[in-house]
């Protein structure tokens, strides 16, 4: 008795796919952190019996709100699987793409971890050493040799001022960019980092755009699923567009004219827009511009492990050979004083 009240309570409305496997699923793919918790305890609740909405208003905190509404929405019209389905490719799409740019990232950042060690002990233990050496001849050191002794000094023998004018500044920027707004002022700041900042941009702009074409297939109401798709894309400055243009189109406006207001949206996706009375050609114009942000995300993703490497190799070299320069420039001049 309790198997098919079970079984009725997580099926589709339409008989189709059953609810209950559609969240393990889900939950097995999602990234460790409370939405995969609560999501595999929500599958147990439904095992027990227990109806959807309620397991998800139970937890209202721990799940995102879109995806909250795509699991309801999936479930009320009998698409659930087609739901979870789409929700999942879009996760994996965003963990290769991470996987793509930490790969790309791990070498040049194993160099910059070595350069600071080399630099750090170059500083430390030889340039000390080299300073006694001047010091006792009397040497009259270039510029560049006297800043490198001045920051191995510093280093060694940091004052309490310099310290507290480095805490003092740095408290002074956090409590700005929280004053300010926080995540979404350093997430603007972000954008405008090269190479990464385009990257973010595109990344963020494909999950609004395919996120947002499944809540419209779900008959979502436009300017609810406008705002839901912004929360999810993972993107603050997106978001807070999003929300904007959610109540311009509760006001009456029009969705490529609100849109014209707003910087986040570049012009491809204006055009898109334009299909906003024709929910079947939005939905796939919006497929088809969210798969153009995601290879631009791509392309930009490996642009960035081709250039850090040689870069981090650069700086390294740099690094390195302008410290032995400007410790051996002096000893060539005393040689030549000497001879």
């Amino acid at each position: 008795m309790n198997s098919d009240f079970s079984n009725s309570k997580n099926t589709s409305p339409t008989g189709g796919f059953p609810i209950l496997s559609g969240i393990r699923a889900l939950a097995e793919e999602m990234p460790p952190g409370d939405a995969r918790t609560a999501l595999r305890r929500i599958s147990q609740q439904l095992e027990a019996g227990k109806d959807l909405e309620s397991c998800l208003n139970e937890r209202p905190n721990q799940i995102p709100e879109f995806l909250s509404a795509l699991l309801q929405t999936g479930f009320q019209t009998g698409n659930i699987g087609l739901v979870v389905e789409r929700y999942l490719d879009i996760n994996r799409k965003t963990a290769d793409l991470r996987r793509t740019v930490m790969g790309g990232l791990l070498y040049p950042f194993v160099l910059s971890v070595a350069s600071v060690l080399l630099l750090g002990f170059l500083l430390i233990y030889v340039t000390p050493q080299f300073q006694k050496i001047f010091y006792d001849f009397g040497t009259q050191l270039p510029m560049f040799t006297q800043l490198l002794l001045d920051l191995s000094n510093l280093i060694t023998d940091p004052p309490i001022w310099f310290l507290l004018v480095f805490f003092g500044i740095l408290a002074v920027v956090i409590g700005l960019m929280n004053m300010l707004g926080g995540r979404p002022i350093l997430r603007k700041v972000f954008n405008w980092v090269p190479l990464f900042g385009p990257l973010s941009r595109y990344s963020s702009l494909a999950q609004f755009c395919h996120l947002l074409r499944i809540l419209i297939d779900n008959r979502i109401p436009l300017s609810e699923a406008i705002r839901l798709a912004g929360n999810g894309s993972r993107n603050a400055d997106l978001a807070w567009a999003c929300e904007k243009m959610s109540l311009d189109v509760q006001a009456g406006m029009r969705l490529e004219e609100s849109a014209l207001t707003l910087t986040q949206f570049p012009v491809r996706l204006l055009a898109v827009f334009r299909w906003e009375g024709k929910p079947q050609a939005l939905s796939d114009s919006l497929t088809a511009v969210g798969d153009l942000f995601e290879s631009q995300s791509q392309i930009q993703a490996r642009l960035i492990g081709l250039i850090a490497e040689p870069t981090a190799i650069l700086v390294l070299a740099l690094l390195v050979g302008l410290h032995v320069i400007g410790l051996f420039m002096p000893l060539v001049m005393l040689l030549n004083d000497l001879s």
